[in-house]
């Protein structure tokens, strides 16, 4: 049996060594660091002892990587090679004779006139300097978990602590002294780097953090496990937590910017949660809270680059997300000349937003999309540069494509907004990968690009936490920098839900079209406007064949490949009420803003909880009438989604 310990302190390996020698004769270490020349030039001697000697041994995690490089060309013989995982770390403190560059700075900064050491290239993956102290992380080594080799990932077994995190929740952090900010601080990694290389610890470490930061496992492993290390060593670790305190008030400034564009003199309440870690206590807050908040991080940020927090909101369908961020745009340019950058996923909804902000009087807002000529967009861009626009939306794919400058030039951002934030998880995966990248561009401009801003994200269809979380995963994604969270009721108490079940005879597909059918032909008879939502275009083009001829004159199809002008003209006569129907896919979702919209009728389960949220949210978004959400289900229904899915 050999034990690889994989991410451990050198000392600890030596002591190891002292019940389980090493597997390799040659001396693999120069004034306590791991000599990575030796270790490569010891390839024929590992191989030939782990083919020839019996007992139990050790080796570090180099020389195994060494070893199964070769691997495949050995018998095994019933040998076992045990990997034991230190799990406080993802990335490792560097215990080599080499001190490798920073080369994830080198690639979010686009500087790839760097050289690898080859040695980094042959043992490593990826290389970091945190608080002036160079991190590695191991290159993956392929083999499959069998009889031979058993992979313990966690040294530190939380299961077997029966442990949780202790804290107290405070209002103020200046009410702490002495401090050291969870997770990612300069002061937090001198604090593991200490427990790494068992130098004396003290009792006054304290950890602050929001409840946020709890969310997420891997945050909340770190803790319980420092927690568990400082009580087996007598010491106190308290862990404070920032507690979630939602504002009341807001400047007079933002309600004469609702009365001048708005023409109203009140904001409207919106539920959140309280303290959604906690309970699910609720209380009304004020729109013009929440925009006071947002325009304060703004203000933060452009005097301290480490005062401000980012803020991650959610609120139902129809709650008026856009004015959250459109007032504090306006405000922060008329103010202070600072740009608002919003990163929106569809060009009908960045046209319907800019067109309705010029039609209340705002003249200094534009979108940059592929409907432009390069004339029109070199325009938009010289008016940015100039400070006549400064509210500007792009679509992610516009923006990852260029330097910043290009849009910008030398001008300030003051806000960047992710409207619909959702999107950076369920299409950054897939469909459109820009998203998936966007939080390492925004962490790139914050950290290299000299450029300080908060950022607001907003969906109304984010699952908070649990197995389904986009929320945690969303801010994880954009880098987000310690941010406040606004977490909404998402439910609409005029939504009204009928699910019924539904049985055939023969065949399931036909039997489900012409359920579908006589739904249609129900709502088109008794005037109920409805969105009928399919999985797959196909079975709308053969939806709109089955039906009656004097119906298909009150039905529209909006879906991928439909010409654009002929979705605004489906989306001009669905308002006009001169089509009762409109058959879509899930295209027919964001930013469709029509108040009378009173049945959602599924053909099939949509996609996801996110898909079905963003779905039914179409429906009475006119606070006076009451809406249906409706789906006919059978278990067989969901082999369209799957089949979508695997796709």
């Amino acid at each position: 049996s050999i034990l690889v310990y994989k991410g451990f302190p050198i000392n600890f390996y030596r002591e190891i060594t002292q019940y389980f020698p090493t597997l390799n004769n040659k001396d693999i270490f120069i004034n306590n660091k791991l000599n990575l020349y030796s270790i490569k030039s010891s390839t024929k001697e590992l191989i030939n002892n782990f083919i020839n000697k019996k007992g139990n041994y050790t080796m570090t995690y180099e020389e195994l990587i060494i070893l199964t490089k070769k691997i495949n060309d050995i018998s095994l013989r019933g040998s076992k090679i045990i990997i034991i995982q230190n799990n406080l770390f993802d990335d490792y403190p560097n215990q080599s004779n080499i001190n490798f560059i920073d080369i994830e700075e080198k690639i979010e900064k686009n500087d790839l006139n760097f050289n690898e050491n080859e040695l980094f290239n042959f043992f490593y993956s990826a290389s970091t300097i945190k608080n002036g102290l160079n991190y590695i992380r191991y290159k993956d080594i392929e083999f499959e978990e069998n009889n031979n080799f058993i992979i313990y990932k966690n040294f530190f077994d939380l299961k077997n602590y029966d442990y949780k995190i202790e804290y107290e929740g405070i209002d103020e952090i200046k009410n702490i002294k002495d401090y050291i900010s969870f997770p990612n601080s300069d002061s937090y990694w001198d604090l593991k780097y200490k427990i790494f290389e068992n130098k004396n610890l003290s009792s006054n470490q304290i950890l602050i953090t929001n409840s946020a930061s709890l969310k997420n496992d891997n945050n909340k492993n770190e803790l319980i496990i420092l927690q568990y290390l400082f009580k087996q060593n007598n010491l106190n670790l308290k862990i404070f937590v920032k507690n979630n305190i939602l504002q009341k008030k807001y400047r007079k400034d933002i309600l004469y910017i609702l009365k001048k564009y708005w023409c109203s003199d009140q904001f409207r309440e919106l539920i959140f949660y309280r303290n959604p870690d906690l309970n699910n206590e609720k209380e009304n807050l004020s729109q013009g809270s929440i925009i006071e908040d947002i325009i304060q991080q703004s203000e933060q940020a452009q005097k301290d680059k480490n005062s401000f927090s980012d803020i991650f909101l959610t609120a139902p369908t129809g709650a008026g997300k856009s004015i959250l961020f459109q007032i504090p745009a306006i405000y922060l340019s008329e103010n202070y000349k600072l740009l608002t950058i919003v990163i929106s996923p569809l060009k009908a909804l960045m046209y319907d937003q800019v067109t309705a902000l010029k039609n209340r009087g705002i003249n200094f807002v534009t979108y940059i999309n592929s409907d432009l000529s390069l004339l029109e967009r070199n325009k938009i861009i010289e008016q940015v540069k100039k400070g006549d626009i400064s509210i500007l939306y792009l679509s992610p794919e516009l923006l990852l494509s260029y330097d910043i400058k290009n849009f910008i030039g030398d001008r300030k951002i003051g806000l960047f907004v992710v409207d619909e934030a959702h999107l950076v998880t369920t299409w950054g995966r897939d469909f459109r990968v820009d998203y998936w990248y966007l939080g390492s561009y925004i962490k790139r401009l914050r950290k290299y690009g000299d450029y300080i801003f908060p950022i607001l994200a907003l969906t109304a269809t984010a699952v908070y936490g649990g197995e389904n979380d986009i929320v945690f995963q969303t801010i994880e994604s954009l880098s987000m920098q310690i941010p406040k969270i606004y977490i909404g009721n998402v439910k609409r108490n005029e939504i009204i839900f009928e699910i019924n079940n539904f049985t055939y005879k023969k065949n399931h597909e036909n039997s489900k079209m012409e359920q579908t059918k006589k739904i249609i032909i129900n709502t088109i008879d008794n005037n109920i406007k409805t969105i009928v939502y399919f999985p797959w275009t196909n079975q709308i083009k053969l939806m709109l064949n089955e039906l009656p001829n004097n119906y298909k004159e009150k039905v529209g199809k909006y879906f991928g490949d439909v010409d654009k002008t002929e979705k605004q003209v489906v989306i001009d006569k669905f308002y006009q009420d001169k089509i009762i129907d409109v058959l879509a896919t899930k295209a027919f979702g964001m930013g469709i803003d029509i108040s009378d919209i009173k049945m959602i009728y599924h053909h099939a389960p949509s996609g996801s909880l996110s898909d079905y949220v963003q779905e039914i949210g179409r429906v009475a978004r006119d606070k006076k009438i009451k809406g249906k959400a409706v789906v006919d289900f059978c278990y067989k229904d969901l082999k369209f989604t799957k089949i979508l899915y695997g796709l």
